[in-house]
C-alpha cells in the first residue's frame, strides 16, 4: 500500500487474498469458509497494520490461499452468507479479476489501485448493516436446530462444496461422525455412488452438480451408496438450492436422503420372483406350449421360434410335430395329464422331418431331438374352461448326438479292444486287473479268468517292479496322466516276455481319476536283436571275447572294486610272436584259426571271474582280480605262456606259436590306460629279450617308459624350436664311380644331450604320432636343398626321404609329395621315398593303392632294410617299387660272416630277376665296394664315401673321380661332432671328397 502505514507486507510471495467483512461477521464467516488456525489475523493485529481500515469497526482476515482460479472463486461464493451480494476482494492483480467474475462478483480492488481512501470508501459501499447480519445469523441457526431434529440426513454445502452442516441422522447414515465432515468437501461426492443399473456415479454428475448446473432443485433419485465402512445402501435423494432474494445465485445447497434399503430389497424380491417364474417359462427350456384338453396349442413361448416358427403353431396338434412313434407317447402323455393319472412325465422325442426343417441346420442324420416335460397348467385354463397342459421343451439334438457318438466310439472301443493284436488291460486304482483282452492273455499265458482279478505287479518280472512302483506313483499322485516303458514280464510257463507298455490314467467327467489303461506291445525280438547288436559292439566276432570297449569296461569296473577292497589285480598282455609270417605264409584262414584256438586256450587257463579280452590283431588281455602278490601273478602269466607248448593244428598240420607277455601288478589307484600302457611296455620288452616269455613291468621299465615320454614332450617342442637338422647321406654309382643322389637322415640337436640320431627319439615319435610331423620337415627341407643344388653344381642330383609307418596310414603320401615338388618346381625324379617291408606288410592292400599313386606321379620308391623284415615274396611282387636298399648289417657282415655274401647275392639276384634297381647300404672298406660292385649292384652308400653330413660340407667336395679307398670321415664333420667313421684319419679326407662327383 501507499498509505505510509507501518510498512507491513500483506502480499507475501505466497499471494494470500485480503477479506473485507463486518467485524460482526468474522466468526461466522471463519465458520462458513472452513478458516483453520493460522489463516486469519486478529483485529489487534490488523488495527496495528491498517489503523484507518479498522476504525470503521472492520475486521482484516488473511486466507492462505492462491490468488487465482477456483479457490478465489469459491471464498467469493462463501460470502453471500453474510451479505446480498458479494463481499469487498482484494485481489493481487487487475489479471486476477477472472477468478471471481465467473460469479457474478462486482466488488473487488485491486493493489494498483488501492490506496488508504480507496479501501475506505470501498468498505462503505459494501458494508451490510449490523441488524441484518443479527437476523440473518439467527435464522440460518434456527434452520439449523430445525434440521438436527428431522429423521431424513440433510447436509447443508457451500456452492463451493464445503460442508457447513451435517445432521445425526446424515451422519448415521454416511457412516462417519458429523465433526468429521464439517468444513469438507461433501460425502456423498467423495463416497462412492453408483446408479440403479451399478454404473459409477461420475463426480460432475452428482444430484448437486447436476441440481447447481441446472438452477434447479432435483428430487426423486434413487442411487446406491458406498458408506465409509463399505457396506452399500440405497437412498433416495433431494438436493434443494438456497438463494436471499429468490433468483439470485444460491448461496448454499440443502441435500436431503433417507435409506430406502429395505424398501429396494422387498421390491427387489418380488420383481426377482416375478423374473424367475418369466424365466422358469421363457429361458428355462428351448420353450413351451400350452395345450387345450384336445392337444392343440393355445399358448407359446417367444423362444419357441429355435424350434418352429410361432405362428405355424397356434391351433395346431402338438403330436403331429414328432414323428410317428414319438407322437403316440406324446399323446398318451398328454391324456394321462388331463385325466390325472399320471404324474408330471418326460418323454425324449425326435420332431418330424418337416417340423426339424424349420429349426436350426446342421441337424446331422440323426435329426433334431426334444426332451419334452408334460405337466398340469398351475392355474389349470387354457381358455375354455376345460383346464391346460404346459409342454416344456429342451433341443437335446446335440446330446443325443454325442451320446451316439460316445455309444460308437465305445463299440469301436471295444471292438478294438477285443480283436487288438496288442495286450490291453483295464486296471483299478489298487492295482487290481479288472478286464484284459485276449492279446494280452496269449502275450503272459494265461486265460482271462486267471489274469482278472488279479494284481497287476503279481506279473512283472521282479527286477524291474521297482521301476513300476515309481511309476505308478507318478500317475497316481497326478504329476503325469501318462508314462512310456519298457520291462519284462513273466509267463504262466516261467518264460519272460519283454515288453513295451504305455499305462494312461483315465478321469471321469469330474476330472477324478478312474482307472488304467494299458496297452502292451511285444518287443521280445527287438531286445533280442539289441542285445545281440550290444554283444557284436563289445565283443570280438572271431573269438567271442570282449573288445576293447568292453575290456575297458569291465577293467574300469575292476580298478573301482580293487579301490573299494584294498586289494590288487595283475593286468597281461599277450602278443602272438612272428603271427604276420603265419598270416602271410599260410593265409587269413590259418591265421583266423590260431586266434580262435589262442583265445579258447586262454579261457581255459584263466581262474573263474577272470576276463580274457582280444585288444586287437594277435593282441590278447588278460585281467586277474583278487592277486594277492607279484608271485601269484607271475605264476598266473608263465601259465598263459606255456599254454602255447602244444602246437595249434591248422588243416591237419602242426603249427607251432610263441607268445611273448609282459604283467602288471597294479591297485585301485591306478587308472585303465596306464595299466595297459605298462602291460604293453613289459610284453615288447619279452619281445626284445626273445619272445616266447614273460616279462613283469618293473621300475626299470617305468623309468623307460618314463623317459620315453620325456623325450615325447621334448619332441613336441623340439619342433617349434627348430632343433630338428637334416642330414645328407650321399649315394655312389659304383660303376661310374660318382654321387648321383643324397639320402636325407634326421637328427635332433638336443638342448642338453648334444645331437641324437634317429634310434634315439624315433620310437618315441612314432608311438605318438609326432612323426608325421617330423616327417613333413624332412621332406620341406630336403627338397629346397635339393632345388638349390640342382639349380647350381648338382643338375641332376635327388634325395631319398623315409616313410614311417604312421605317415602310411595318415593322409595321402602322393598328394603331399605333388603339393611340395610343384611349389618348388622339381620334377619328380627328384625325389626318391624309402618304405620298410614291416611298413608295407602292414596293410598290404593300403599299401598297394598308395604305390600306385606315387608310381602314377613318377616318384620311385625304395624297400629300405630289405632282408630284415617278413615280406611275402607273393606280395612283393605286386608292389610297384623300384629299388631294394640291402640293409646294412648284411653288407657289414662280408668278410666276418660266411653266410653274408650269399644272402647280399641272393638279394641281388632276386632284385634282378624283379627288374629292381638294388643299393648296398653300410659299405666301409673297399673289399665290400667290390663285391657288391661285382654282383652287378649298382647303388651303394655308407662310412666309405661319407657320413651323414650338413648340406654345407657336401657342397665342398671336389668333382675330380678318384679310385675308391678306405672309409674316412672328413675333419670339418670330427671337428662339428659327428662321431668319425670306424678306421679313417683326417689324411683321408680327400680321397674320399674325390668320390663325390657331380652327375655331368
Amino acid at each position: 500500500m501507499d498509505d505510509g502505514g507501518a510498512g507491513w507486507d500483506w502480499w507475501p510471495d505466497g499471494g494470500r487474498t485480503l477479506l473485507v467483512c463486518p467485524a460482526e461477521a468474522l466468526d461466522h464467516l471463519v465458520a462458513l469458509a472452513g478458516l483453520g488456525p493460522g489463516s486469519w489475523v486478529t483485529a489487534t493485529t490488523a488495527e496495528a497494520a491498517f489503523p484507518a481500515v479498522c476504525g470503521e469497526r472492520f475486521a482484516v482476515v488473511l486466507v492462505d490461499l492462491p490468488v487465482a482460479g477456483e479457490a478465489l472463486a469459491s471464498l467469493a461464493g462463501e460470502l453471500r452468507i453474510v451479505r446480498q451480494g458479494p463481499a469487498l476482494i482484494v485481489v493481487g492483480s487487475a489479471g486476477d479479476r477472472s477468478a471471481v467474475l465467473g460469479r457474478g462478483a462486482t466488488g473487488f480492488v485491486t493493489r494498483e489501485e488501492l490506496t488508504a481512501e480507496t479501501l475506505r470508501e470501498e468498505l462503505r459501499r459494501w458494508t451490510v448493516p449490523r441488524e441484518r447480519i443479527g437476523r440473518l445469523v439467527r435464522h440460518v441457526e434456527h434452520q439449523r436446530r430445525v434440521v438436527d431434529t428431522l429423521l431424513e440426513g440433510v447436509v447443508i454445502c457451500s456452492p463451493a462444496g464445503r460442508v457447513l452442516h451435517v445432521n445425526e441422522s446424515a451422519a448415521q447414515l454416511i457412516g462417519r461422525p458429523a465433526a468429521e465432515l464439517l468444513f469438507r468437501p461433501p460425502p456423498l461426492a467423495s463416497l462412492e455412488l453408483a446408479d440403479e443399473d451399478g454404473m459409477p456415479v461420475p463426480p460432475g454428475e452428482t444430484a448437486t452438480a447436476r441440481a447447481l448446473r441446472s438452477g434447479r432443485p432435483v428430487e426423486g433419485i434413487v442411487q446406491r451408496m458406498r458408506r465409509a465402512d463399505g457396506e452399500w445402501r440405497w437412498i433416495e435423494l433431494s438436493v434443494s438450492l438456497l438463494a436471499e432474494p429468490p433468483g439470485t445465485a444460491p448461496y448454499a445447497t440443502v441435500a436431503c436422503f433417507r435409506d430406502v434399503t429395505g424398501e429396494r430389497e422387498a421390491q427387489a424380491s418380488h420383481l426377482s420372483a416375478e423374473r424367475r417364474r418369466r424365466q422358469l417359462l421363457e429361458h428355462a427350456s428351448d420353450g413351451y406350449l400350452v395345450l387345450d384338453r384336445h392337444g392343440r396349442v393355445r399358448e407359446v413361448s417367444p423362444s419357441i421360434e429355435r424350434l418352429w416358427p410361432v405362428a405355424h403353431l397356434l391351433g395346431v396338434e402338438a403330436a403331429t410335430l414328432f414323428d410317428a412313434t414319438a407322437a403316440t407317447s406324446f399323446r398318451a402323455a398328454v391324456a394321462g395329464t388331463f385325466d390325472g393319472s399320471a404324474a408330471p412325465q418326460r418323454l425324449e422325442l425326435r420332431l418330424a422331418a418337416a417340423a426339424a426343417g424349420t429349426g436350426t441346420a446342421g441337424d446331422g442324420p440323426e435329426g433334431r431331438w426334444v426332451e419334452a416335460t408334460v405337466s398340469r397348467a398351475p392355474d389349470g385354463d387354457a381358455g375354455d374352461g376345460g383346464g391346460a397342459v404346459v409342454v416344456n421343451l429342451s433341443d437335446v439334438s446335440a446330446r443325443v448326438r454325442a451320446e451316439r457318438a460316445r455309444r460308437f466310439a465305445e463299440d469301436r472301443f471295444r471292438l478294438g479292444f477285443e480283436n487288438g493284436t496288442a495286450g490291453m488291460s483295464i486296471t483299478a486304482l489298487d492295482g487290481r486287473i479288472v478286464e484284459a483282452n485276449p492279446a494280452l492273455c496269449e502275450l503272459l499265458g494265461v486265460t482271462a479268468e486267471q489274469l482278472v482279478g488279479t494284481s497287476a505287479s503279481d506279473w512283472i518280472h521282479p527286477g524291474d517292479a521297482a521301476d513300476r512302483v515309481s511309476e505308478r506313483a507318478r500317475l497316481l499322485s497326478g504329476e503325469v496322466d501318462h508314462y512310456r516303458c519298457e520291462r519284462r514280464y513273466a509267463r504262466l510257463d516261467g518264460g519272460v516276455v519283454w515288453c513295451l507298455v504305455d499305462v494312461s490314467l483315465i478321469r471321469g467327467d469330474d476330472g477324478e481319476p478312474r482307472y488304467l489303461f494299458s496297452q502292451f506291445q511285444d518287443v521280445t525280438e527287438r531286445r533280442s536283436h539289441e542285445a545281440a547288436l550290444e554283444h557284436r559292439v563289445h565283443h570280438d566276432s572271431l573269438t567271442g571275447l570282449p573288445n576293447r570297449r568292453g575290456l575297458a569296461a569291465f577293467l574300469d569296473g575292476a580298478l573301482g572294486r580293487a579301490a573299494a577292497s584294498d586289494t590288487k589285480l595283475a593286468v597281461l598282455f599277450l602278443d602272438v610272436d612272428r603271427f604276420k609270417v603265419i598270416n602271410d605264409g599260410l593265409g587269413h584262414v590259418a591265421g583266423d584259426t590260431i586266434l580262435a584256438e589262442t583265445a579258447r586256450r586262454l579261457l581255459l587257463g584263466v581262474r573263474e571271474g577272470d576276463l580274457v579280452a582280444r585288444f586287437g590283431g594277435d593282441e590278447f588281455i588278460v585281467v586277474c582280480e583278487g592277486v594277492v602278490g607279484r608271485e601269484d601273478a607271475d605264476v598266473l602269466a608263465r601259465r598263459m605262456v606255456t599254454l602255447f607248448d602244444e602246437p595249434f593244428d591248422v588243416d591237419g598240420k602242426p603249427i607251432y606259436v610263441t607268445a611273448s607277455c609282459g604283467m602288471v601288478v597294479v591297485d585301485g589307484s591306478t587308472s585303465a590306460e596306464v595299466a595297459l600302457r605298462d602291460a604293453d611296455a613289459a610284453m615288447y620288452e619279452a619281445k626284445d629279450r626273445g619272445r616266447g616269455r614273460v616279462q613283469v613291468f618293473d621300475e626299470r621299465l617305468r623309468r623307460a617308459v618314463s623317459e620315453r615320454l620325456e623325450i615325447e614332450q621334448a619332441l613336441r617342442l623340439a619342433l617349434d624350436r627348430g632343433e630338428l637338422r637334416v642330414r645328407y647321406q650321399p649315394v655312389v654309382a659304383l660303376a661310374e664311380g660318382r654321387t648321383v643322389g643324397v639320402e636325407a637322415l634326421v637328427r635332433w640337436e638336443h638342448p642338453t644331450r648334444g645331437l641324437l640320431s634317429p634310434a634315439e627319439f624315433m620310437p618315441a615319435a612314432e608311438a605318438s604320432g609326432l612323426v608325421v610331423g617330423i616327417g613333413a620337415f624332412v621332406l620341406e627341407q630336403a627338397l629346397d636343398q635339393v632345388a638349390r643344388w640342382r639349380a647350381g653344381a648338382f643338375p641332376s642330383i635327388w634325395v631319398a626321404v623315409n616313410l614311417s609307418p604312421r605317415q602310411l596310414s595318415m593322409g595321402s603320401p602322393a598328394s603331399a609329395c605333388e603339393r611340395a615338388l610343384a611349389e618348388r618346381g622339381l620334377p619328380a625324379e627328384a625325389l626318391r621315398l624309402e618304405l620298410t617291408e614291416s611298413a608295407l606288410m602292414d596293410d598290404v592292400a593300403s599299401s598297394a593303392r598308395m604305390l600306385e599313386e606315387l608310381r602314377s606321379l613318377g616318384v620311385a620308391v625304395a624297400i629300405d632294410d630289405f632282408g630284415t623284415g617278413y615280406s611275402s615274396l607273393a606280395y612283393l611282387s605286386r608292389f610297384p617299387v623300384s629299388q631294394l636298399k640291402i640293409d646294412r648289417s648284411f653288407v657289414a657282415s662280408i668278410g666276418s660272416d660266411p653266410h653274408a655274401p650269399e644272402i647280399v647275392r641272393t638279394i641281388v639276384s632276386l632284385a634282378q630277376a624283379m627288374g629292381l634297381e638294388t643299393c648296398a647300404e653300410g659299405v666301409e672298406r673297399p673289399d665290400q665296394r667290390d663285391f657288391v660292385a661285382g654282383l652287378g649292384c649298382r647303388l651303394a652308400q655308407g662310412y666309405l664315401w661319407s657320413p651323414p653330413v650338413p648340406a654345407e660340407a657336401l657342397a665342398t667336395l671336389r668333382t675330380a673321380p678318384v679310385a675308391p679307398v678306405a672309409p674316412v670321415a672328413p675333419v670339418a664333420l670330427v671337428h662339428s661332432g659327428m662321431p668319425a667313421a670306424r678306421g679313417t684319419s683326417p689324411a683321408d679326407l680327400a680321397a674320399v671328397t674325390d668320390a663325390l662327383t657331380p652327375v655331368p
